[in-house]
Formats: structure tokens, sequence, C-alpha cells
């Protein structure tokens, strides 16, 4: 009979071993699944996430030569006035010995031009594409209006006459209403706004 016992524990002793052996297998095999799965679904998540950023750099190359401007370069003599009409049917008017470049046709979201000297503008209209004049690192952002600015390599002062305008500079930003004037200092980096005197312009 104690051999029987003996044996019969033993079975058991056996049986539990094997059991315990299945039910790790099964985890590991488990385990390995769910780092396959894991693995997998990492990979697709970078996988999409490279596509993302190449498909994004290559719509950006893609309107980048799309967007290819060329520009134009106009220059008033000493004594000398002129006026140049735009793309887009605004007028630049330029007084004595300025320059204007600008886009032979705007493209994109933005229309900009770059001044050196005085001249008057009576920008077209158009709220979705602001025009930007550039003189120097101030910038002067008009969705339509009418406005003088003389850019120097000391100062720019922008007038308006009619409409809405704001001016940048770095961090500064400012709005100047009709019968304002605001001058900025390419020295000091200063902007200081005024009552404008409408016959100057």
């Amino acid at each position: 009979m104690g051999q029987k016992r003996n044996d019969s524990d033993q079975s058991v002793i056996i049986n539990r071993t094997s059991s315990s052996a299945s039910a790790h297998a099964r985890d590991e095999s488990q385990r390995s699944r769910n780092s396959y799965q894991l693995k997998k679904i990492t990979n697709s998540i970078a996988f999409f996430l490279c596509a993302g950023i190449a498909i994004f750099f290559l719509g950006k190359y893609t309107e980048y030569k799309s967007y290819s401007i060329t520009y134009k370069e106009h220059h008033t003599a000493r004594g000398e006035q002129s006026v140049v009409t735009l793309s887009d049917g605004s007028r630049v008017e330029l007084h004595n010995e300025a320059t204007l470049r600008y886009p032979e046709i705007f493209k994109g979201f933005k229309r900009e031009v770059y001044l050196s000297g005085e001249a008057f503008f009576q920008v077209h209209k158009d709220s979705l594409r602001p025009f930007i004049i550039h003189s120097q690192e101030f910038r002067t952002l008009v969705t339509g209006s009418a406005l003088g600015v003389k850019a120097t390599p000391d100062n720019t002062t922008v007038t308006v006459a009619e409409g809405t305008v704001q001016v940048m500079a770095g961090d500064d930003m400012q709005i100047v209403l009709p019968d304002e004037k605001i001058s900025y200092s390419h020295t000091t980096k200063k902007m200081a706004k005024a009552k404008a005197d409408q016959t100057s312009l």
C-alpha cells in the first residue's frame, strides 16, 4: 500500500510539474505574441510618422517650387517720380531716388515688396493675402490702405491716409490709424507715434 501511495504521489507531482511547465510555455507564447504585436504596432506608427514627415516636407518643397518668384526692380532718378502698377492692381508712386523691388506676379499667401526711399502706396484690398512692405528689418502690413512710406538707412516713417496698418520690428508691433504716423529708428530700434501731417503725403 505504501508503495502505491508513493507512486500516486509521484504521479501527482509529475502531473503538476507538467501542468506548470505547460502553463509557463503558454505564458511565454502569449508574451511572445504580445511582444510581436506591440513591435508590429510600434513599427507601423514609426512608418506612418516618417511617411507623414516626408509628405509634409515634400509638400513644402513642391509649394516652394510652385511659388518660385521672379522679382523686378524699379528705380527713380534724382528729381524724378514714377508710378508702378503691381500684378494685384496696387499702385505705387515712387518719389525722388527711390527703389522698389517687387514680384513680377504675386504668388502664395503674401504680397511682399521691398522699398528704399520714399513712396505712396494705394494697396488693392485682399484680406486673404496681406501686403507687406519691407524696409530693412521694419515691416508694414496692410490688407487694403493708402499710405506713405519713407525708408532711409536710419529711419522708416509710415503715414496712413486710409485704412488701418500694422507695423512690426522684432517683437514690437503697433497699429497705425488714418491721420497717424509712426517713425522707427533703425539705430535705437524704437517706434514713436504722432499725428500725421497729410500735406506731406
